[in-house]
């Protein structure tokens, strides 16, 4: 069975056989509404980024634990409980057992890489009197998937860039792929090489059809300067298995399976995947080198 669904997945990611998400449109008048609106939502957006940071810092400082934790994590000898499907790490046992307060459960949130861009693109649409528009992408995203939530910010104009710091690495970076996760290919392979390939020839990014496959593309560990002037952009890696706001040229991103006591829960960084503390961060097993950006409309769309 596994190797049927690598089998299927390197199939689904070549690029003969690369298709475009559908099911999901917006008009005309749905469009140019939201560009006349796209500042207010992008900068809600940055702000509620910022907000959620600086609570995190303040309640990890007085408390100790992070205020919002991974709903992912596994907690040795306590079962998740589940919510809609998701896994939400047991809190009351974990304050119980390191003789904090039970009331701060009530102040916790659950979250992850995918939610927190939902939470802020949500505070975005709601401040710019949209959240129809948004309610339409977020019931489009089963199971929560960045790469569509992506394809809905498209269809109301906003542009999908490809990113990858020096495709002469794609080949290598596969290899090194295989090497740290050699049981968990369909999670955190980035599959480089054939995504790539996929991008210019076709300019699909498995189901996602690519706008830009030049402006993010061989930069190293210079990314080009325009990202600093961008309020709200969201990325994915690795086929969209992570997701990550973008915030004037930073990353800032959730972690759905670290500790519930690490600061770095949440943790801000240059997106710059290659150099020395840059972003999406990688982890022991997780080498996030290339996926899509979508950034928000600089033209009116056409009519």
């Amino acid at each position: 069975m596994r190797t049927f669904l690598i089998s299927l997945f390197l199939l689904i990611s070549s690029p003969s056989l690369a298709k475009v998400y559908d099911g999901i449109s917006f008009s005309q008048e749905e469009k140019q509404i939201h560009y006349d609106n796209i500042t207010t939502i992008t900068e809600q957006a940055a702000f509620c980024l910022e907000r959620t940071y600086s609570d995190h810092e303040a309640f990890h400082e007085q408390n100790g634990i992070s205020k919002f934790y991974g709903n992912r994590r596994y907690v040795k000898g306590w079962e998740y409980v589940y919510s809609n499907g998701r896994r939400l790490t047991p809190i009351r046992p974990i304050l119980q057992e390191n003789n904090l307060s039970l009331d701060l459960e009530l102040e916790m949130e659950n979250i992850s890489c995918v939610d927190l861009a939902r939470v802020c693109l949500k505070d975005g649409f709601e401040k710019a009197g949209l959240i129809h528009q948004w309610e339409k992408i977020d019931k489009f995203i089963p199971n929560k998937i960045g790469n569509r939530l992506q394809h809905g910010l498209q269809q109301l104009g906003w542009k999908m860039l490809y990113w990858n710091p020096n495709p002469e690495k794609n080949k290598e970076w596969d290899i090194n792929d295989k090497e740290v996760a050699p049981n968990n290919p369909l999670n955190v392979w980035g599959y480089n090489e054939a995504r790539y390939n996929s991008v210019m020839n076709n300019n699909t990014y498995l189901y996602n059809f690519v706008d830009d496959k030049t402006s993010l593309v061989g930069f190293k560990t210079s990314p080009p300067a325009f990202l600093n002037n961008i309020p709200f952009a969201v990325g994915t890696a690795n086929g969209g298995y992570h997701v990550f706001p973008v915030t004037y040229g930073l990353t800032i991103e959730a972690h759905s399976t670290r500790d519930i006591f690490s600061i770095d829960n949440l943790e801000y960084s240059r997106f710059n995947p290659l150099a020395n503390g840059g972003g999406p961060r990688w982890t022991r097993t997780e080498k996030y080198r290339t996926g899509l950006l979508i950034v928000p409309p600089t033209e009116a769309p056409e009519r």
